[in-house]
């Protein structure tokens, strides 16, 4: 299973308006977790978001931004990835926080289940329901 992970700074000179961008190499498949954590002292005045080829992925709900202040914030996602390589940008700002706070994001990518696996899946899942084990 690939983990990604970046730590990164977010500057107080950063604003909605002027984010802080870095990129991420990840690997093609599926996004099937994610989890910011900010540094203590953040009080939720800093925010996050992940975009690729210029739209929002992350978080893909809504279109809000992830914050936080010091606890890991991990939660399930469904993001498939086709190109080979993707890069993802992930941006950073500073709602008026007065010191620079540091983040970590992990994601982690499975491989994408190849088609001719589907009607074997689909049959062990019907065996689980006719056996009881469901």
């Amino acid at each position: 299973m690939p983990k990604y992970s970046k730590n990164l700074t977010c500057p107080t000179s950063s604003s909605h308006a002027k984010r802080t961008e870095t990129k991420l190499k990840v690997s093609q498949g599926v996004i099937t977790q994610v989890r910011v954590t900010w540094s203590f002292g953040s009080n939720f005045l800093n925010a996050l978001v992940v975009t690729h080829n210029g739209a929002q992925i992350i978080p893909s709900l809504g279109g809000g931004e992830c914050r936080g202040n010091g606890h890991p914030d991990p939660w399930p996602e469904y993001i498939l990835l086709e190109e080979s390589h993707p890069e993802l940008v992930i941006q950073v700002w500073n709602d008026g926080n007065e010191h620079e706070q540091d983040v970590l994001i992990d994601i982690v990518i499975l491989p994408e289940m190849p088609a001719w696996a589907e009607p074997i899946r689909k049959l062990a899942d019907m065996l689980e329901l006719v056996l009881g084990l469901k």
